[in-house]
């Protein structure tokens, strides 16, 4: 059976970075956070800001550069330097409260 694609092939798909995050918020919420404190409020006792690992801004310029080279945001060759810098600092940020995070558990 055929079935339609879904992206097109000839160019990588860009996501409404905004509006992708509040409905994932809202997801985690409603999904997960809601469903663990009827069991035990103990199971997730924090706010989501509260386990907000960190931020992202919306590096547009750069997606479709990360997408079509298969490299990330701060190791594609053109874009704007001051982005690219800004995007590595951003992600180390993450990636160290997360191994922080794992090391008090």
């Amino acid at each position: 059976m055929n079935r339609p694609a879904l992206v097109s092939l000839n160019r990588p798909a860009v996501v409404n970075f905004t509006g992708a995050c509040s409905k994932l918020e809202k997801g985690v919420f409603s999904d997960i956070t809601e469903v663990l404190r009827k069991i035990d409020k103990n199971l997730a006792p924090n706010s989501l800001s509260h386990n907000k690992i960190g931020q992202v801004k919306d590096f547009a310029s750069l997606v479709i550069l990360s997408q079509t080279q298969g490299r990330s945001f701060f190791d594609v060759k053109g874009g704007d330097e001051h982005q690219k810098k800004l995007a590595e600092k951003e992600f180390k940020t993450i990636a160290n409260n997360l191994i922080s995070i794992t090391k008090k558990s």
